[in-house]
Order: C-alpha cells, then sequence, then structure tokens
C-alpha cells in the first residue's frame, strides 16, 4: 500500500487522533521514511504532552475533536456555546509558541476556525494557515483584512 500511495505522488501523511509519541512512533516505524508525517492534534492527551512531538513535520489542529474532549461540548454545538474560547486561546497560543521553536508547521481546521472573530483571534497568536469549509471563505478573507489593516 505505501508503494500505491508513493506512485500516487503522496508526500505527506497526518496521523490522526494520536494521544502519545508511542503512537507516533509506532507509526513511523510502519512508513519509513517514505513520507514527511505529522500529526492532527485533536486530543487532551497530545496537548497536555506537546513537547514529546518535538519531532513531527507539522501538526494540524483539529478544534472539533479538541473542543469536544477538552470542554465535553458535542462538535454539533460548539459553534452555539463559545464560552470555551478565552481557554483554548490560550492553549493554542502555546501551541503556536512550540511550532514556532522547533520549526513545525502549523495550521488549524474545524468549525469555529471558519468563524470571523475566531479567525482574527487566532491570527492575532500566530496561525497563518486554515483549513476552512467553502461556506467560511468570506469570513478568513475579512478577518485577514481586518488584521492586515490593524
Amino acid at each position: 500500500q505505501i508503494e500505491a500511495f508513493k506512485s500516487a505522488g503522496v508526500k505527506y501523511v497526518m496521523f490522526p487522533m494520536i494521544r502519545f509519541k508511542e503512537e507516533f512512533e509506532w507509526l513511523l516505524e510502519v512508513v519509513g521514511d517514505c513520507f514527511t508525517c505529522g500529526i492532527m492534534l485533536e486530543t487532551k492527551d497530545a496537548l497536555d504532552n506537546l513537547n514529546d512531538f518535538k519531532d513531527v513535520s507539522f501538526i494540524s489542529v483539529g478544534t472539533n475533536d479538541l473542543v469536544s474532549e477538552l470542554y465535553g461540548i458535542d462538535r454539533l454545538k460548539q459553534l452555539d456555546d463559545l464560552r470555551y474560547l478565552d481557554d483554548l486561546i490560550l492553549r493554542l497560543s502555546k501551541v503556536v509558541s512550540f511550532c514556532n521553536e522547533y520549526g513545525i508547521k502549523l495550521s488549524i481546521c474545524g468549525e469555529i476556525a471558519g468563524i470571523e472573530d475566531v479567525i482574527y483571534r487566532l491570527m492575532e497568536i500566530g496561525f497563518t494557515n486554515f483549513s476552512v469549509n467553502v461556506s467560511a471563505i468570506n469570513d478568513l478573507n475579512n478577518a485577514y483584512r481586518k488584521f492586515m489593516n490593524k
């Protein structure tokens, strides 16, 4: 299967729901040096043990699952109740600092990463790569313009 991915031009592999360094290391053994590997940061354990992931090439923060796990809010209700947002921004600012320190590429995705005011706050703490639904493109552009004009 790895050969099929390589022949299809796949260069990057992102592992979801990683909790501990050992899981990531095992997966690296499986794929060898075939790909550039990173993690989807979407578990409390991975967030709490962030220093264990100094060797990943990239991190994508998956806000849907991370918010659900950290705050017990169902992914369908996260947009209705943003009381957790200040705490999440504080936690994510530490992720940004960590990635900057170790030269790790960073991105963010999920429903809250597509809300104009939230995008702006994420830009303020250092996020530059966003994966959003098509319906959030205008919000992303508006937040970017606001951020660049501050």
